[in-house]
């Protein structure tokens, strides 16, 4: 539909095959795809502008993705974010608080394609 805006959505990790991954799967569904390379630039992009959906790895140098959630959080408050984590706390502490305190979902990597499909449709 002319001047109906993309929905945006943000990946940040610090692997750039994950963020390919993102770009290769999201795009052809409609879906802008912006992406940030660890947790301080992600929270730099949520300052500019919104998002319907942020992927948020949790392991990752300089503001890990805990850090970088509660700055979101802080900033707006209603995000929408979906975890991603490689398990390397097998009790997934930290996954779990991340989760009580408003993450819609935790997505275990390797990723697999028809989780974030699913992931996409109870959040959208």
């Amino acid at each position: 539909m002319p001047g109906t805006a993309k929905k945006s959505v943000l990946v940040v990790d610090d692997e750039q095959g994950f963020r390919d991954l993102f770009v290769f799967f999201l795009e052809p569904m409609g879906l802008e795809v912006v992406c940030a390379e660890n947790g301080r630039i992600g929270l730099e992009k949520i300052c500019q502008r919104s998002f319907e959906i942020v992927f948020m790895d949790v392991h990752m140098p300089e503001m890990d993705g805990f850090q970088a959630l509660r700055e979101i959080w802080k900033i707006r408050p209603e995000q929408k974010v979906i975890i991603l984590s490689s398990c390397s706390d097998p009790q997934y502490i930290q996954e779990n608080k991340a989760l009580a305190d408003g993450a819609v979902e935790c997505l275990m990597k390797p990723l697999e394609l028809h989780e974030i499909e699913k992931v996409l449709r109870k959040v959208l």
